[in-house]
């Protein structure tokens, strides 16, 4: 917000500036989870041709294949949002609960499914960074730079800020719904990763080329790993794993193109 006593010429770069920021921030939010998307379907693909009997049995997507499925992701969201309000108001809804339900299925059935679980201290206390993987051998850089792992949980919170001028007290439902959003993103995404961390069969393994998915996607990996050992080759380990997390970016592209 800028000062109202700043002059016509101040205003006019102020609200340029402004406004440039939020398409850049648009436009890099929908890229990015547009290109998750992505990403995982071309892991799903490589799964669903035989990945489970080795990396190199499935059937690995070219970086041109990739960019081919990443543009069809684009071109569907760019189909979804010429819908009328009403409907793009029943896929944000369908969106929000399919985060709700799908994550906490995940979170619950991961865990149960696993045959073997890692211990407390292992998952609180042991540090093992991949520096060959990341070529970078300084273990604090090494830490903060995981850290832009989370920063997905910060994308949309201030969507609650844009219906304020909708609410009653605005002023104090605001900041109160944007304290709450944060704070389920916390809950969520820390019950997500203590369930997929809890459930790694083998650690070494996560990040193996000659895993299901190439060692492309741990978390994908692990869930796999977890099912195939508990019920052997199967679809429903991918099955359940798409739909906590592959649906998961697939909805939430949609409300944050439009």
């Amino acid at each position: 917000r800028y000062d109202s006593s700043a002059g016509p010429c101040a205003r006019g770069v102020l609200s340029f500036v402004c406004g440039w920021f939020n398409l850049l921030g648009q436009l890099g939010s929908s890229a990015g989870v547009a290109y998750t998307t992505a990403w995982l379907i071309t892991d799903f693909i490589r799964l669903g041709s035989g990945g489970a009997a080795g990396a190199a049995a499935g059937l690995a997507v070219s970086q041109a294949g990739q960019l081919g499925v990443y543009a069809a992701v684009l071109v569907v969201i760019g189909l979804v949002n010429t819908l009328t309000v009403r409907a793009l108001g029943m896929v944000g809804e369908i969106s929000i609960w399919w985060h709700v339900v799908g994550c906490t299925t995940f979170v619950i059935m991961l865990p149960a499914v696993a045959p073997t679980h890692q211990t407390a201290e292992w998952v609180f206390t042991t540090f093992a960074p991949d520096q060959d993987f990341t070529g970078i051998s300084s273990m604090p850089m090494l830490f903060v730079l995981s850290l832009l792992g989370c920063q997905w949980a910060m994308v949309g919170y201030d969507a609650a800020s844009h219906l304020t001028e909708e609410t009653h007290a605005a002023a104090v439902s605001g900041p109160i719904s944007i304290l709450a959003t944060i704070g389920m993103g916390f809950l969520l995404g820390l019950s997500f990763l203590l369930s997929v961390t809890f459930s790694i069969q083998g650690p070494a393994d996560v990040l193996s080329p000659s895993n299901a998915v190439g060692g492309g996607n741990p978390v994908m990996g692990i869930a796999w790993d977890a099912f195939a050992a508990r019920c052997g080759w199967m679809p429903f380990g991918l099955l359940a794993h798409a739909l906590a997390v592959r649906m998961q970016h697939a909805a939430s592209l949609f409300p944050a193109a439009a």
